[in-house]
């Protein structure tokens, strides 16, 4: 009788376990297709630290391959999410952020060859122009990853003085 009972409450620290995982991880891929976060590696380790977590507080009476598994199998869902490119926004900041400090216009133009351009005051957001007295000449590149109402402000503005980059900002929509 009391082994059944601990069978029992072994597969219920199971099943909260898993469904708590699936809540991180729902979570995880919301923020994930909204914004990208498994772009930056701090999501990538606040998420796999709290399942960790979860496994360890809630798995303590396992034994440890089933801790190993749980920690190999919060891994590998983490870093699959990761490489879903669940829409155009993942990979436009991933190239966006590929566009290092002091390249010149035509690698930054090669790297976003993909991209739509947007250049045109109609098509541009607003930004502040050089201030008054300012000889330094800088220009500003815009792209942008879709026409769709979703993204379509999703701006990502590359500065350059001198032909090199300065800045690389994304102004999301």
């Amino acid at each position: 009788m009391l082994n059944s009972i601990d069978d029992e409450m072994g597969h219920l620290d199971l099943l909260l376990a898993g469904s708590l995982a699936i809540v991180v991880v729902s979570v995880y891929s919301i923020f994930d297709v909204l914004a990208a976060v498994s772009l930056d590696i701090r999501f990538n380790l606040i998420t796999l630290a709290s399942l960790l977590i979860v496994g360890a507080i809630l798995l303590r009476n396992r034994s440890k391959q089933e801790k190993i598994w749980w920690a190999l199998l919060a891994a590998l869902v983490i870093f699959t999410i990761s490489r879903i490119d669940w829409n155009t926004r993942k990979p436009f900041l991933r190239d966006l952020n590929s566009i290092e400090m002091g390249m010149s216009t035509d690698d930054v133009e090669n790297i976003m060859a993909e991209y739509i351009q947007a250049n045109d005051g109609a098509n541009k957001p607003s930004s502040e122009s050089s201030l008054p007295g300012d000889s330094s000449s800088s220009d500003t590149l815009v792209f942008r990853h879709t026409n769709l109402g979703w993204g379509d402000s999703d701006w990502g503005i590359v500065t350059f003085k001198e032909e090199k980059v300065v800045e690389v900002y994304f102004s999301p929509d």
